[in-house]
């Protein structure tokens, strides 16, 4: 026999031989279970998906979400001192955001071929903000109170003057789903990454309600809308650091493009007639970035049938130009101009999830 055809022999033998030896060793960590031979050659990165024994791979996970939303260009009124000394300063004043409770939720399965997953991801957000002021009475001889000024409103209309009471309400609806193709493989002993990529459809709709009054109890109630559907491609990198114990560092960061449309309506009120209205309806290309960090345990039962996995992380997300509302500028008539915000859209808060591995 030829030299070389020995030498490939002698290292098939012992590249079997290693992985024999691998394999009847075993390993505590749910990543190790359910690779064979015959699946993966020697030189395959091997997959690090918590396998269950004998299970048909389907895992499910609900995910509690306590988030904080806040948008750029939000402010309801702007506020200067009564008879100042010195030049004229304003301050705008935009709305405290709150903190709210969502959910997430998906299903998912990993694929006995080359250790795929795919998996199906639903978001479900709503959140809120809100300020109010409570301006200067022009007939106060003290003038030791703030004057407003209205933010909101369209200049060759009618405004209300004398504003002594000003308030905004802002709310936000986030729906979004999740379509998403990846495979969790080693880098080392102790670091798994899985790249991955799939499709993204997103529903935001946002609601602000102003109103102004002035001392004679006139008021005027503004109510705009920012509606926005968009369809796209996402793509990202998730890590995994295992410490031991089935506990990790976990890490992950996605990009995605949506080709949106947005239907943005603004209208307002002032003694029960409409004095005003402004609609804008367009298509428009927009970025999201996702990005998370957080700590995670794992863990396989009865006799490798059921795995659970329980983690707990911050999260911060980026809608980019979600502000479309108009505001105006000008001296009023024909030189009354508008111009859009364009203000990024902003989440950012704590997750806490469980999933079950059957």
């Amino acid at each position: 026999m030829k030299l070389p055809n020995l030498l490939s022999l002698l290292a098939i033998a012992l590249s079997s031989q290693a992985w024999s030896a691998n394999t009847a060793s075993g390993s505590s960590s749910p990543q190790a279970s359910g690779a064979s031979k015959e699946q993966f050659p020697v030189a395959t990165n091997l997959p690090a998906n918590p396998w269950a024994d004998d299970s048909n791979l389907l895992w499910i996970e609900a995910e509690a979400l306590i988030w904080q939303a806040f948008e750029d260009n939000l402010p309801y009124a702007m506020t200067a001192p009564n008879f100042p000394s010195g030049p004229m300063r304003r301050d705008v004043r935009n709305p405290h955001f709150d903190w709210n409770w969502g959910y997430r939720v998906g299903v998912g399965y990993e694929m006995p071929h080359d250790g795929w997953d795919g998996k199906l991801i639903y978001t479900r957000m709503k959140n809120h903000a809100k300020g109010k002021l409570h301006g200067a009475d022009f007939n106060d001889p003290k003038g030791e109170d703030q004057f407003i000024f209205q933010y909101w409103g369209q200049a060759h209309f009618l405004t209300p003057d004398n504003i002594i009471f000003a308030r905004g309400s802002w709310s936000i609806d986030l729906d979004q789903f999740d379509l998403n193709l990846g495979r969790e493989y080693y880098v080392g002993k102790y670091l798994t990454v899985r790249p991955n990529g799939g499709l993204r459809t997103t529903w935001l709709f946002q609601r602000y309600d102003v109103k102004y009054e002035n001392q004679f109890d006139i008021n005027q109630r503004i109510a705009l809308k920012n509606r926005f559907w968009g369809f796209g491609f996402v793509g990202g990198l998730d890590l995994d650091w295992i410490f031991g114990a089935g506990f990790s560092l976990y890490g992950g960061a996605d990009y995605s493009i949506l080709l949106g449309f947005f239907d943005v309506d603004q209208h307002a009120h002032q003694a029960g007639s409409e004095i005003w209205k402004n609609d804008k309806s367009f298509r428009s290309g927009k970025s999201i970035i996702d990005m998370e960090l957080g700590i995670k345990w794992a863990r396989l039962v009865s006799n490798n049938q059921l795995g659970f996995t329980i983690k707990a992380g911050y999260e911060y997300h980026l809608y980019f130009n979600q502000n479309q509302f108009l505001t105006y500028y000008g001296t009023g008539g024909l030189n009354s101009r508008f111009k859009t915000n364009e203000g990024n859209l902003i989440y950012q808060g704590v997750s806490v999830s469980g999933q079950i591995h059957f």
